[in-house]
């Protein structure tokens, strides 16, 4: 009998619409991350990215065999905000 991984798939399912959420947000003045990061040109698309990290990931995690890159890509964003000082980065909760 194969086995149900519901946590996996609840996680995945957060992080698929935390990106989501994300690429709907338009207000990227008050992105913490963003701020963080001063002045930086094209600050859109870091956002769209951290996004479409956030989504991969999700999607990613679904399936047994790329759950591992999923889990890796989510893990280096979720770092990424760490290292920038910021608790909340595109919708994945550093804490």
């Amino acid at each position: 009998m194969a086995r149900i991984y519901l946590g996996r798939h609840v996680y995945g399912l957060a992080a698929i619409v935390f990106g989501i959420i994300t690429l709907v947000w338009h207000d990227f003045n008050t992105w913490q991350q963003i701020r963080a990061l001063g002045n930086v040109p094209h600050r859109e698309i870091l956002v769209y990215l951290a996004a479409a990290i956030e989504i991969f990931g999700g999607v990613a995690i679904q399936w047994t065999r790329t759950a591992r890159i999923g889990a890796f890509a989510r893990f280096h964003l979720s770092c990424l905000c760490v290292a920038l000082g910021t608790a909340h980065c595109g919708g994945a909760s550093c804490f």
